[in-house]
């Protein structure tokens, strides 16, 4: 154990300046100091939604209404597949959408239950609901 914490410990770090520091501390502050620079500065104020400006703005047709109660089935859910780009980034169980697209017919059956199952009960299987976010910094 001690051995894979001395592995993974950052020893040296180079700066967006070229700099090469080996401080500890100030390895931990580069890197704090990085990371607030890419989530940018808190806002003083929140907007708000103004109800009268949602009530004058625009509005669904009928038609577009209607289309988004329109009833899912297992072919609507394999062009959607179709419609993702096969280099799309993998979920959290490592796939692509290309490795779904190309084992349909042997994965698209138990695929459709699942998503017309989450239209029919609200409820998605938890493994499905994950999302992982993984910051990389710029080298």
């Amino acid at each position: 154990m001690k051995n894979r914490i001395s592995h993974n410990k950052i020893r040296s770090l180079k700066t967006n300046d070229g700099e090469i520091i080996q401080s500890g501390s100030a390895i931990e502050k580069e890197i704090v100091e990085f990371y607030k620079g890419l989530l940018g500065s808190a806002a003083d104020t929140i907007p708000t939604i103004q109800p009268a400006i949602m009530k004058e703005g625009n509005v669904l047709d009928r038609r577009q209404q209607l289309k988004l109660i329109e009833p899912v089935n297992a072919e609507k859910i394999q062009n959607a597949l179709k419609g993702i780009d096969d280099q799309k980034d993998p979920g959290c169980d490592g796939f692509n959408s290309k490795f779904f697209k190309k084992t349909w017919s042997i994965t698209g059956q138990d695929i459709s239950k699942t998503v017309l199952q989450f239209f029919d009960t609200a409820e998605i299987h938890l493994p499905i609901n994950v999302t992982i976010v993984t910051l990389i910094p710029k080298v």
